[in-house]
């Protein structure tokens, strides 16, 4: 079976590709997404839950999600669609930990993903290269 197969039926209850409700959701996003802009990345998004929650609460935020499963990204488009944020979301097949952009990101996401990095530690490091100055 394939990670990502295993992936969806662990997290079939949850929100979420984490064991987290969608109160816990919000209240994460609510304070992570400080001023309502500005951009946010995450590194491994998946179907692209965090981030369409987030454009979806906060009209002037910009997303970008990076994934190597198109599936998952195909998901994220078509309910990036129905949810009237996809003007707003920026979705690229690809390793994470390859990932580059010509610009920094207000916040950086990567939930459930550290496999995609090798540990924690170098998660922590690619986050902060995507940093803004006072980014999170």
């Amino acid at each position: 079976m394939h990670r990502e197969q295993l992936s969806r039926l662990a997290h079939t209850n949850h929100p979420i590709g984490a064991p987290l409700d969608d109160d816990a959701v919000a209240e994460l996003l609510h304070h992570a997404v400080a001023r309502g802009d500005g951009r946010v990345l995450d590194l491994g998004c998946g179907g692209g839950e965090w981030l369409l929650r987030a454009l979806a609460a906060h009209p002037g935020l910009r997303a970008e999600g990076v994934d190597v499963a198109e599936a998952a990204l195909d998901r994220a488009w078509g309910a990036a669609r129905e949810l009237g944020v996809d003007e707003r979301l920026v979705l690229h097949r690809g390793e994470a930990a390859g990932f580059t952009a010509p610009h920094r990101f207000d916040l950086v996401l990567c939930v459930g993903s550290t496999h995609a990095f090798d540990g924690l530690a170098a998660t922590l490091a690619a986050a902060r290269r995507h940093l803004a100055p006072g980014g999170r």
